[in-house]
């Protein structure tokens, strides 16, 4: 169809410039076309840009001298969705989607007050397709001190027992998914202190549990 001037405003309007907006059923082609806008040539100046809303694309357009419009810049276009072009070219079997999962695991925070040779249990949550996980008593330099490995997961918690290290601090415990070792949790740093002894009272004097003189 031809030019319709009623389908056609002024956005913006400066001194040096005009931003048009023109709405047509007509293509982007049919409006490039030499005289098409030949009707309003008086109104567009070199400089102005015209937004074109056609049946095919939106574009910028600049004015050039008479009336006249460029190829501009194309910054929508109606075509056939990306969708249907990936989906012919990449279809996704069954079997990909099933082989998909995740695995998760989260040590529980240690137990406070551990004493050296103590025996102690901590757990752990597991999620996704973890199945088992190995715990490890780690040292303060991150040596790992014992290890209790395969240990199942049951609807969604594993635990492990072990035997409080020697007095110190910094220690840790990490758990691992057996499948996976990119899925691992390290708990809190924890310590061991040694056993209390105690004093007993001897005559005038106080005494060790071995019963040696507290004070000489």
């Amino acid at each position: 169809m031809p030019f319709d001037a009623r389908n056609m405003a002024a956005l913006i309007a400066s001194d040096t410039t005009t931003l048009w907006f023109y709405r047509t059923t007509d293509s982007r082609a049919a409006v490039l076309a030499p005289g098409y806008f030949a009707a309003v040539a008086p109104q567009l100046q070199s400089g102005h840009v015209v937004l074109a809303q056609t049946s095919d694309s939106l574009a910028m357009l600049p004015v050039r001298v008479n009336g006249g419009v460029g190829n501009g810049l194309v910054l929508d276009v109606v075509g056939a969705p990306l969708a249907r072009n990936a989906e012919a070219s990449f279809p996704i079997s069954g079997s990909f989607a099933a082989a998909a999962g995740f695995r998760t695991v989260q040590v529980d925070n240690p137990p406070a007050g551990l004493v050296t040779e103590q025996s102690f249990t901590i757990g752990a949550s597991a999620g996704g397709t973890t199945a088992s996980v190995l715990f490890r008593l780690l040292g303060p330099d991150g040596a790992v001190l014992n290890t209790v490995p395969g240990v199942a997961v049951t609807e969604g918690r594993a635990q492990a027992g072990f035997t409080a290290p020697t007095a110190g601090t910094g220690y840790r415990i990490a758990v691992i998914d057996s499948g996976d070792s990119d899925a691992l949790s390290v708990s809190e740093s924890f310590a061991s202190a040694p056993l209390l002894q105690m004093a007993t009272e001897g005559g005038a004097s106080l005494l060790t549990q071995a019963g040696q003189p507290l004070v000489a």
